[in-house]
């Protein structure tokens, strides 16, 4: 099984060739997305699990922006057993989101 990479595809379909209408979009998700991983972590070190799951609900529609159907689901996925106090998936969304922190830092001049 091959594994998911960000992408930009979804992003360029919207700024239809305007590359400063793409960075901005680039500048809001990196900003974003900062946002709510800090938040995010911040609620799981506080045991607050449902907080947790708000924040990884904002956080899938940029991962799906992203590209990745799978990261979506594994985050849907998440969100509701975080819902449950279950914090399974813990481990696999914090790999996504280093992936996409990493994806998103070498594409900083986007």
């Amino acid at each position: 099984m091959m594994k998911e990479i960000p992408n930009f595809n979804y992003i360029d379909q919207l700024a239809e060739g305007d590359m400063k209408y793409k960075k901005k979009i680039i500048i809001l998700l990196r900003e974003e997305l900062t946002k709510e991983i800090t938040a995010y972590i911040a609620s799981c070190e506080r045991d607050n699990l449902y907080s947790a799951s708000e924040f990884v609900h904002k956080i899938k529609h940029k991962i799906s922006i992203l590209g990745l159907l799978k990261g979506y689901e594994l985050a849907h996925a998440h969100e509701n057993s975080l819902k449950n106090n279950d914090t399974r998936d813990h481990q696999a969304f914090m790999g996504l989101l280093d992936q996409i922190i990493i994806f998103l830092n070498n594409h900083k001049s986007t």
